[in-house]
């Protein structure tokens, strides 16, 4: 290729999109909207084929959505069809060998060569809507003949057998059960996985607890007359510190039956007795934490007693996946989880099927990485495994080949969580891929992460305003204190951080802005769950944490535990109050997003004004703003 046609593609480029199109070494991308980021994944693919001399055929372009596919497939034919050397000619010609298609079709076209080792036929079908019906109907019929096994029996004591099916077996059969289940137990591992939690998450609790009547303890030495509410936190943390110390021996895990009285006077701790005195104020600040905390360690202490029966649930799980998972093989039928679950499996087992997809592409580009999960992770880490080598399992960073993987994202734009979207995979991937990636040559821009922050979508008034609000925004409860008021995080404490966009300010693209018009803004302020209603619900309802960087066993679990904890409460359970969220991880924000960034509307030099229309009941206040 001559220089003047090298200088004709990268000439529509800005310096971060060409830094992004020569990248030398395996990068993660960031483009938010308006970012050029398709112009960049077309001059990418150029750059591949007319520069470095990659048949087209050797590089795969993937992204999330057929209509996203189909848009790139055009891109990059327009953009090759512009090169006017005979290698590029040549390659336009074998355009229709392209491999520019979405992950699952992509992982289908594995499967087609590997379906008979799970039991399929290469005809197989992707039936989404069929393997749901599949799920809803097994699961009725499983639990009218097993109703009266353990773990299910005591299940139906609190639910009826619909709400059983719908919210639990038919809810694990779409998000977890696969084709895998006809070849090992998937729920059977959790067994000791959630006994070894249980045990610690009590542990901690009780460590806790201790901790904090320790420092209550020492505050009473200052405090002469102490007014009720501060009276009764002293008793109870000395009490508490009492038994502790004549019991004698370390804490198991479980709770002795002897502390059960006190941990009950830390929940019936009031808050409102108490001077201003700094010495009662510390103490109200530690009863508060050791309120919520025995609360916490009554509700695990519950969920203990039910655990046995939690365990034989694990079997019947089993039951059920290993019917689902044999209708759906009979059906020759698999959904879009079950096609990345199985290519990867298909991959890590069959080294010779690895080897011929490792042999067969040279660069790999992946678009709209943000909607992703940790699957289709490893399943870009096994393409992307060096060829001299061949690991147990998935390969690591260090075992990749340099320059073979190129993501494109925007963490901000994850909206695929349904279909198991985890915007922390995207989010911790620069990290990984940063050990191979040094710097050679400092203009291809060769650190692991780039980003492309030109907007050239936007108004300058628009994108003025983006870099004003949304930064408050996005950034709205970083820093705040942890569970319970501490000043540090307990262990085990999950990092939201991985599952919160970050936000970086754009630049404006154009270099001369259209001509400025009047925007209007509108702010939709809502308040949250815990906002609207102090009274709290008789039983814990958590939202689930789906496919997170925790692996997808432990999030089964994790719903597992949630329906099994209503049970608890509704077989007559002490415990009125509901557990704080961390029992098992919960992403449930304290407060609504926007709710959280209204103080800093006036920052953003906004005026803004209430709506003429006035909301109705149901509906989000609205504010709007004119700039």
């Amino acid at each position: 290729m001559n220089q003047a046609e090298s200088v004709q593609y990268l000439s529509r480029l800005d310096e971060p999109q060409r830094r992004a199109v020569l990248a030398q070494k395996s990068c993660v991308v960031t483009a938010g909207a308006g970012a050029g980021k398709t112009t960049v994944l077309a001059a990418r693919f150029v750059h591949l084929v007319v520069d470095r001399k990659i048949p087209l055929r050797s590089i795969l372009a993937l992204t999330f959505t057929r209509k996203a596919a189909g848009q790139m497939y055009e891109r990059i034919y327009l953009a090759l069809a512009d090169q006017n050397s005979l290698w590029a000619r040549e390659q336009l010609e074998d355009f229709q060998n392209a491999q520019i298609t979405t992950i699952d079709s992509f992982c289908t076209t594995i499967l087609r060569d590997t379906a008979r080792d799970f039991g399929y036929s290469p005809e197989f079908t992707v039936d989404a809507e069929t393997c749901a019906d599949l799920a809803q109907s097994i699961a009725q019929r499983y639990i009218r003949r097993n109703r009266h096994k353990e773990g299910l029996r005591e299940l139906l004591a609190a639910f009826s057998p619909d709400d059983a099916a719908a919210s639990l077996f038919a809810d694990l059969g779409l998000s977890f059960i696969s084709p895998l289940a006809l070849s090992r137990p998937l729920f059977e591992p959790m067994k000791e996985a959630l006994a070894i939690f249980l045990a610690d998450k009590l542990f901690e609790s009780q460590t806790f607890l201790e901790n904090s009547s320790k420092a209550i303890a020492a505050l009473a030495d200052f405090i002469r007359e102490p007014k009720k509410d501060c009276a009764a936190a002293i008793e109870a943390a000395t009490g508490y510190l009492a038994i502790r110390g004549a019991l004698g021996r370390p804490m198991n895990g479980s709770v002795p039956p002897e502390l059960g009285a006190r941990i009950k006077k830390f929940s019936e701790l009031g808050l409102r007795s108490y001077s201003k005195d700094e010495y009662e104020t510390a103490v109200k600040i530690s009863a508060k934490t050791a309120r919520e905390e025995a609360d916490r360690l009554t509700a695990l202490s519950d969920y203990e007693a039910f655990f046995p029966s939690h365990r034989a649930l694990l079997s019947r799980l089993d039951e059920y996946a290993s019917e689902l998972a044999e209708a759906k093989r009979l059906a020759n039928i698999m959904d879009f989880k079950d096609l990345g679950l199985c290519a990867v499996e298909a991959l890590r087992r069959r080294k010779d099927m690895r080897n011929y997809w490792k042999q067969r592409i040279a660069s790999i580009m992946i678009d709209e990485f943000q909607d992703n999960n940790q699957i289709q992770k490893d399943l870009l880490y096994l393409l992307a495994e060096r060829r001299d080598r061949t690991v147990e399992g998935i390969p690591s960073p260090a075992d990749l080949e340099e320059g073979k993987l190129f993501f494109v994202g925007d963490e901000k734009q994850s909206i695929y969580r349904f279909r198991g979207a985890d915007v922390s995979v995207f989010k911790s991937l620069s990290k990984e891929l940063r050990p191979t990636s040094q710097a050679s040559i400092p203009e291809a821009g060769n650190g692991p992460s780039l980003s492309l922050p030109n907007n050239y979508r936007s108004s300058s008034g628009l994108i003025r305003f983006f870099n004003r609000f949304f930064a408050d925004v996005l950034d709205a409860g970083r820093g705040e204190t942890p569970r319970n008021g501490s000043e540090v995080g307990r262990a085990g404490d999950l990092d939201y951080s991985s599952f919160e966009a970050d936000y970086a300010a754009m630049e404006e693209g154009l270099s001369s802005s259209p001509e400025e018009f009047p925007c209007l803004i509108r702010y939709y302020l809502m308040e949250s769950r815990d906002e609207q209603d102090e009274e709290e619900p008789d039983t814990y309802q958590g939202t689930g944490l789906r496919n997170s960087r925790i692996s997808p066993s432990f999030c089964a679990a994790e719903t597992i535990s949630i329906v099994w904890r209503n049970t608890c409460a509704r077989c007559g359970s002490p415990t009125k109050r509901k557990p704080p969220g961390d029992f098992t991880p919960s992403l449930r924000p304290t407060t609504s997003i926007i709710s959280s960034a209204t103080p800093s509307i006036p920052r953003t030099g906004l005026p803004t004004r209430r709506c003429s229309d006035p909301p109705s009941s149901e509906s989000p206040r609205r504010l709007s703003s004119n700039f």
